[in-house]
């Protein structure tokens, strides 16, 4: 009896050694204690939520003081997990970040530099953006998202000259997105994903649109700082299966994404008297 006593009690314990090495392995190490304000500016963790990225004190990463010139930037980005993980493409929320060097995996333990280019013409005080990051590791997929700031110094930035002219009596109805009004957007005749302080989209608004739409046009306005308003565009991307997604400002138009001011212009170049 005692010998199966003996066995019993080894069995517990050796169960409960293996229960609390594999959960043990299913999360890392605080990613902020990877973190140094003069070289790793993020790093990306496994918690019991998944794969998260953390910033220095969970700020947006300060990229500088700009006075109307285009100059470089660079992030690093730490692997703290033991996975291999791969991201298969980088892109940007706004036409004032303009990605120039992005790794394709990033290994375990491993520390790599972003680079992009900062370019502050017609913005104006400080602006705040979230890159999004499509991760793969371990047969999952999740977005993460990268804050970033800076400070625009317009003095000596052109400012985004209309060459249109509005019409007058044609007036848009423009609804700022929330998800907890949904039902309001059912007849919109179209959505505009970009930043609020996107001056191209701004452009768009107030001297485009009014030509190529009829008066009364319901257009919800998604603003994608927000970090979920980003991640409905990623969805909808994902559910209409858009390879090679463009930059913003993006259009939602009858079931198509367009991407860039240039092509929405030339989306309805046909409309313009």
């Amino acid at each position: 009896m005692n010998l199966w006593k003996y066995i019993l009690k080894t069995f517990l314990i050796m169960s409960l050694m293996v229960i609390f090495f594999i959960f043990s392995g299913c999360s890392d190490p605080d990613p902020r204690k990877g973190l140094t304000a003069d070289s790793v500016n993020v790093a990306m963790s496994l918690s019991n939520k998944g794969l998260v990225l953390f910033s220095q004190d969970n700020k947006p990463v300060f990229l500088g003081t700009f006075s109307g010139v285009s100059s470089p930037r660079a992030v690093v980005i730490r692997n703290l997990t033991r996975h291999q993980i791969r991201i298969p493409y980088w892109r940007s929320p706004c036409p004032c970040i303009e990605f120039v060097e992005t790794p394709e995996e990033i290994a375990p333990g491993e520390e790599v530099k972003v680079t992009f280019t900062v370019d502050p013409a017609s913005y104006d005080g400080p602006i705040f953006k979230n890159l999004p990051l499509i991760c793969e590791f371990a047969d999952r997929e999740t977005t993460l998202f990268i804050p970033v700031g800076f400070v625009a110094k317009s003095a000596e930035s052109e400012p985004f000259e209309s060459t249109l002219q509005t019409e007058t009596g044609k007036q848009i109805e423009y609804l700022e997105y929330s998800p907890r009004d949904a039902e309001q957007y059912r007849n919109a005749g179209a959505w505009i994903f970009a930043g609020k302080n996107c001056s191209e989209c701004n452009y768009l608004k107030a001297n485009f649109f009014p030509q190529v739409f009829p008066k009364g046009t319901r257009i919800v306005l998604v603003d994608i700082d927000n970090r979920e308003n980003l991640d409905l565009l990623l969805k909808l991307e994902k559910k209409l299966s858009i390879a090679s997604p463009g930059n913003a400002p993006v259009i939602f138009y009858k079931n198509k994404l367009t991407y860039g001011a240039d092509a929405i212009k030339q989306l309805f170049v046909s409309r313009i008297q």
